[in-house]
């Protein structure tokens, strides 16, 4: 609960006063440690799998090369707020920003609105796209990139198979 709150706090604040890029920062990793501690580790000690939809490279892309800050205090802080849980297989959805912002354009009425960090506009989000396609060049035994401009069936499939096969690895 703590650490959804934390993440509509991030991503929906906009009542007059500007959130600093460092408790940005500071309120993802907060978020992430609740969630590590209180989901993630308990999971993995009761012999799930756990499947995120985000988790550290995210912080990295869009708060390291998207908004300048320190990329090694993140490495740290990221270690940090993990609790020493590091994902085994990373999917990279591979999508230039501009397609993202066609797609993101063609949401259907009350599907949601755009949030601060989507509406930080154009040229952050090639720099959160260029820190992505930087993180996977520099893990690519633990990231695997999936163009996703195809059709959504064919990138499901792609998903489905790569996931497939780290789950009969494990």
């Amino acid at each position: 609960v703590i650490a959804e709150r934390l993440r509509v706090l991030v991503k929906h604040h906009h009542d007059g006063e500007l959130l600093t890029d460092e408790a940005e920062l500071l309120l993802i990793a907060a978020g992430r440690a609740q969630h590590v501690r209180n989901l993630i580790l308990p999971a993995l000690a009761a012999g799930r799998i756990v499947l995120c939809d985000r988790f550290f490279d995210s912080t990295t892309a869009y708060q390291g090369y998207a908004r300048g800050i320190d990329l090694k205090f993140i490495a740290d802080l990221n270690r940090f707020a993990a609790c020493g849980c590091l994902p085994d297989l990373t999917l990279l959805l591979d999508l230039p920003p501009e397609e993202g912002f066609r797609r993101t354009a063609e949401r259907v009425p009350g599907a949601g609105g755009a949030d601060r960090i989507e509406d930080a506009g154009i040229a952050f989000h090639r720099r959160v796209y260029d820190g992505y396609r930087r993180i996977a060049a520099a893990a690519p035994e633990r990231i695997r990139t999936v163009p996703a401009a195809g059709e959504p069936a064919a990138v499901s499939h792609q998903i489905e198979r790569i996931v497939a096969d780290a789950i009969r690895g494990l």
